[in-house]
């Protein structure tokens, strides 16, 4: 099935390039580089308040080695807890972030390849194990510890080989069971899973060029701007930000195309990691503004949604340190030699 449809949109491709008369299939066909990531920020006046949230999280958001946030001092909301993870280890130093790193290894082993929410995994979410938002934050973080802590990078190697194995060559998606509308791999998650396993794995093979015109990004975001017409929830602006970005970081192809439509699709909408990332000047209203516990992550909420932190739960505040580590240009500045 897959080898007719890639048939079918090189044939359409293959008409374009008739018709536009372009001197060369690859010009039809390339995508082209996205810019460079936005220059670093000086987030120093905020360097007081980062290390006291930072703190904070370390101390009293961790169960085990997975960030999670806390209702009557409990953990509670488990269900992203990998998410959470992997953006805080992300955001901070390699020292902080090793046992949240060592955890998150540990659990993959362990369960041959499997990535879960949370390990161990409550009987609640036992038929729910992962989605494809705990990936993106996975290859995401896992981009940035590769890229930023030379000490980790022979264990994230082991690691991430373990994980594509079972992905790809074992259930042929993100879980041998599950919803399939959160396990299935998307296009877009393949290109991405398959450029970072290049970058993290020698002689990994890159997407073809063919796969890189089936990125279904501009579809999604396409989607998405009906559904923000519609005041519906803004969370997969956020994944799309996030996957392009990782693919920024590793020098991989978005597509101006795509990354212009992202930015147009959410200018004005407050969600403060994706405007940074389009390069817009007032994002650090964010961190001067933030305020514990209103929202559980606002990178992922528009403006026009509710604060969803309910009386009596506290939230890591996972949002203020990625909004500071961006800022500063902890994702973006060369990796070590």
């Amino acid at each position: 099935m897959r080898d007719k449809i890639l048939y079918k949109n090189y044939i359409a491709i293959t008409m374009v390039y008739l018709l536009s008369g372009c001197t060369s299939i690859e010009s039809v066909l390339s995508v082209n580089q996205s810019q460079s990531l936005p220059e670093p920020m000086d987030v120093s006046p905020f360097q007081n308040e980062a290390q006291q949230i930072q703190d904070r999280l370390l101390q009293d958001f961790l169960l085990g080695s997975y960030v999670v946030s806390r209702e009557n001092k409990k953990p509670t909301h488990l269900g992203d807890s990998i998410l959470w993870t992997m953006l805080t280890a992300a955001s901070i130093s390699c020292e902080k972030a090793a046992p949240l790193f060592l955890g998150v290894r540990d659990s993959i082993e362990e369960n041959n390849g499997l990535l879960l929410r949370i390990d161990p995994l409550p009987t609640t979410l036992a038929k729910d194990p992962t989605s494809r938002d705990m990936e993106i934050g996975f290859a995401f973080g896992m981009t940035i510890l590769y890229k930023n802590c030379l000490e980790f990078r022979d264990q994230i190697k082991k690691v991430w080989a373990t994980h594509i194995g079972y992905i790809f060559l074992e259930a042929n998606a993100l879980a041998k069971d599950g919803p399939r509308s959160k396990i299935d791999i998307t296009p877009t998650l393949r290109y991405l899973l398959t450029e970072v396993s290049h970058y993290i794995i020698e002689n990994f093979e890159r997407p073809s060029v063919i796969d890189q015109f089936l990125l279904d990004s501009s579809t999604n975001i396409s989607a998405l701007g009906r559904a923000i017409s519609r005041k519906e929830s803004c969370y997969p602006i956020h994944l799309t930000t996030l996957t392009y970005l990782t693919l920024d970081i590793i020098g991989s192809s978005v597509g101006e195309s795509n990354k212009m439509l992202l930015c147009k699709t959410s200018k004005g909408l407050g969600l403060t990691l994706t405007d940074w990332y389009c390069k817009r000047s007032h994002v650090l209203t964010f961190l001067e503004k933030f305020k514990l516990n209103e929202y559980e992550y606002k990178h992922q909420r528009c403006d026009y949604e509710q604060p969803d932190v309910d009386p009596g739960i506290e939230s890591p505040a996972v949002d203020y340190l990625v909004a500071y580590a961006a800022f500063g240009g902890h994702f973006s500045r060369l990796s070590p030699p």
